[in-house]
């Protein structure tokens, strides 16, 4: 009874193993290791059985399990063996394309201003004083007899070349003025800064009184040009407003109005312009409603008295762009009966200026330097 009951214990561990070794074909390491131990905790524990019958089976557990598997951990800083790499994003379609470190950039085109400062600016340096400005495209040189007072210089752009000179110190007595040797008409462009003066060369010099040659060609013979400074002694002022209050000007009046009411004046129908005289017999205040403007100006005449004087036309306590001309020989107006030597020009009158607030100076002008443009420019 006890060898039958042996036999058909040992079938069924047989069994029991194939069963369990099927199940192994399916299982990982892990779980063949977690299904022995429990498989062999359940038998160890059963008391009905016998001490053979428990031997029996703890011997055929340990002839027939396959040994434990275990995974090597995975080194460090690698993923565990179950991780799936995140897919790579998706491109960018509005993303700048990525440089090519072989391509090279696209040469830089010199402009003609580029061209022509570079050749002026190469020429000067070495030059006492010299300052430059390579991105304004213009330099400038000290000139005169007071260092850091008074500087020439030369700005280059596509349209031509300026030629400027500035004061540097506020409140100067100085007269500046350009003449272009056999030019019947030299214009020249005035402006005056106040307060803390015009920055020039990136912030390098600083200019109170300013006049400049506009637009030269490059190709001028820059030695019939020459800067003329003079000291300057203030020997009358007034305004406009008192010298068309003299002429009976009252309110606001337009061509025709001034024509008709105006008194000791002269007009010029065709350019509708009122010719007024001031005492002295030296200057012509001149109004001009030529195009629907209406336009200020001072004339000098050619007479002997005008030729040691300087004149000036300028907005009281503001900052001011104007012109000047020299006639040579003097320009004829209203049949010849006037002959100008000269003539200021106020430029973009700020809305609601009114005639008191234009001022008129007359300066007795001395000691005359004059200063070669080509060759303190080298240009």
């Amino acid at each position: 009874m006890f060898g039958i009951e042996r036999r058909h214990e040992r079938r069924e561990d047989r069994r029991e193993d194939r069963e369990e070794r099927r199940e192994d074909r399916f299982d990982g390491p892990g779980d063949n290791d977690r299904h022995i131990g429990l498989v062999a905790g359940v038998h160890g524990s059963g008391g009905g059985s016998g001490s053979d019958s428990s031997g029996d089976e703890k011997h055929s557990k340990q002839k027939h399990a396959p040994p434990p598997q275990h995974a090597p951990p995975p080194p460090a800083s690698y993923p565990p063996a179950a991780y799936s790499a995140p897919p790579p994003p998706a491109a960018n379609p509005y993303a700048a394309p990525a440089a090519n470190p072989y391509a090279c950039a696209a040469p830089s085109v010199l402009t003609l201003a580029d061209q022509k400062y570079a050749a002026i600016a190469g020429r000067l340096r070495g030059t006492p004083g010299l300052v430059e400005d390579p991105a304004g495209h213009e330099c400038f040189v000290p000139v005169g007899d007071v260092p850091g007072l008074l500087y020439l210089g030369a700005k280059c752009h596509e349209r031509g070349l300026d030629v400027i000179v500035i004061i540097t110190r506020p409140d100067t007595p100085m007269f500046l003025d350009f003449i272009i040797a056999g030019k019947a008409d030299t214009k020249v462009l005035r402006q005056e800064t106040h307060g803390e003066g015009r920055a020039l060369a990136q912030g390098q010099l600083r200019a109170f009184q300013e006049i400049s040659l506009e637009n030269l060609a490059y190709d001028t013979d820059f030695s019939t040009i020459t800067l003329y400074v003079f000291d300057r002694k203030p020997v009358h002022h007034t305004n406009a407003g008192a010298v068309v209050m003299d002429h009976g000007w009252r309110g606001a009046l337009g061509f025709k109005e001034a024509a008709q009411t105006l008194t000791n004046i002269e007009v010029d129908h065709q350019e509708e312009e009122v010719y007024m005289p001031m005492p002295g017999g030296e200057t012509v205040l001149m109004v001009d409603w030529d195009q629907g403007n209406v336009d200020i100006k001072l004339a000098v005449l050619a007479v002997p008295s005008t030729y040691t004087k300087a004149f000036d036309l300028s907005i009281k306590g503001k900052p001011v762009k104007k012109y000047s001309r020299m006639y040579n020989p003097p320009k004829a107006k209203l049949g010849g009966r006037y002959q100008l030597a000269r003539l200021y020009e106020l430029d973009n009158l700020p809305y609601g200026t009114g005639f008191g607030d234009m001022e008129i100076h007359i300066y007795d002008i001395s000691n005359t330097r004059q200063h070669n443009v080509k060759a303190a420019l080298h240009l």
